[in-house]
């Protein structure tokens, strides 16, 4: 009886002291890139009605309190694009976000030729690569890759990091993203995040929340992932991929896919005009 006791306060000590970190989703981190003169949304978790304040280097501060379930979110004003700052969040716990950028966020999303990596693939290469790779050093370039992941119900969370492009990290990059986030520095002259979800035979309804393609009767939602080719299935990659950055600020968005859809051309069109409405 002792030992169970014992078991029970260890597993309630670990658990009180999970709830009480101050938590962020992955993507705010070390390296991350905030959109350029805005209000940024910047959120996360913490013990109910704990005081929240939010302090950027560059001058700007917020704060809020968490509500019942120990969310909170609050709204910083960002300045032209420059950096690196820092960004420190103070709650139960001290957080301080380095080496942050200030500059233009995009996210980058589709099927294999968003994913095509910068290196190629075997007897697929991507020309001029090898010297891309070699001269790729550029500490104002970010990139998140986010991991592949589906799910029946929208997440808040990622698995993922921001790296800045190096030749020891660019070879992983999406080709794509890389030519079009440095082609767009070039131009600006500003920091640019991108933010890379992709996935290879993905098709557009997978993309898709629930409530878009509700509007379409062809379309059935699914009750459980299936084992094999579930980046073909209604919503399981927004759910998991895309839902948890709703919120994060950014300039746009590159998409690049369709030919999964090619067997139900007629009504691809609307389908890609209501997701991007979404």
């Amino acid at each position: 009886m002792l030992k169970k006791q014992g078991l029970l306060l260890v597993f309630f000590l670990y658990g009180t002291l999970l709830f009480s970190q101050t938590k962020l989703p992955s993507f705010f981190g070390n390296n991350m890139v905030l959109q350029q003169n805005e209000k940024v949304a910047i959120w996360g978790e913490d013990k109910p009605n704990t005081k929240i304040k939010i302090m950027g280097s560059w001058g700007e501060k917020s704060s809020t309190e968490t509500d019942a379930n120990g969310k909170w979110q609050v709204k910083l004003q960002t300045p032209k694009a420059g950096g690196p700052y820092t960004l420190k969040i103070k709650g139960s716990q001290n957080v301080t976000l380095k080496n942050v950028l200030i500059g233009e966020v995009w996210i980058c999303s589709g099927q294999s030729n968003m994913e095509m990596p910068l290196k190629g693939k075997v007897n697929e290469p991507i020309i001029g690569s090898l010297e891309t790779i070699l001269n790729s050093k550029n500490s104002q370039l970010r990139f998140f890759h986010v991991k592949k992941d589906a799910s029946l119900i929208p997440l808040d969370d990622v698995s993922g990091t921001w790296q800045e492009t190096s030749p020891e990290t660019a070879s992983n990059f999406s080709a794509t993203a890389y030519y079009y986030g440095k082609k767009i520095q070039a131009i600006l002259g500003v920091p640019v995040g991108l933010i890379h979800a992709s996935w290879g035979s993905s098709t557009a309804e997978a993309w898709t929340d629930k409530e878009t393609l509700s509007q379409f009767e062809s379309v059935v939602i699914p009750k459980e992932i299936p084992k094999k080719m579930k980046q073909q299935v209604p919503t399981l990659l927004y759910n998991a991929m895309l839902h948890p950055f709703i919120g994060y600020n950014m300039k746009g968005v590159i998409w690049y896919q369709g030919e999964s859809n090619k067997l139900r051309a007629n009504e691809y069109q609307e389908l890609v005009t209501k997701m991007v409405s979404s």
